[in-house]
């Protein structure tokens, strides 16, 4: 599971620098997407690597935008997260991904 999200070009890691906090996409709801019962692998996966504890990671799905439609994209709600380098940093993650 760690290398499908390292390697899959759905699995893109954005930083928002608006509520600083990271944001994972996984792909959308269909074939060779992130099932939801990998999601808690995931979800711990994620939690480690921008270093927040997994309770606070949760899922929202894109419903509608130009490019990531029915993306589910994880996030944490833990407040003021340090943007990793790997991050693709954006003024407004959400508002981003829904465009």
């Amino acid at each position: 599971m760690k290398n499908f999200v390292k390697n899959h070009p759905d699995c893109v890691m954005f930083y928002c620098q608006t509520t600083k906090r990271h944001y994972q996409t996984l792909g959308y709801f269909g074939s060779n997407s992130v099932s939801c019962v990998d999601l808690f692998q995931v979800a711990e996966l994620f939690a480690i690597e921008i270093d927040v504890a997994v309770s606070t990671v949760e899922m929202t799905v894109i419903t509608s935008s130009n490019c990531y439609e029915g993306f589910k994209v994880i996030y944490s709600t833990e407040k003021n997260q340090k943007p990793l380098s790997k991050a693709r940093e954006r003024q407004n993650v959400i508002k981003f991904l829904r465009s």
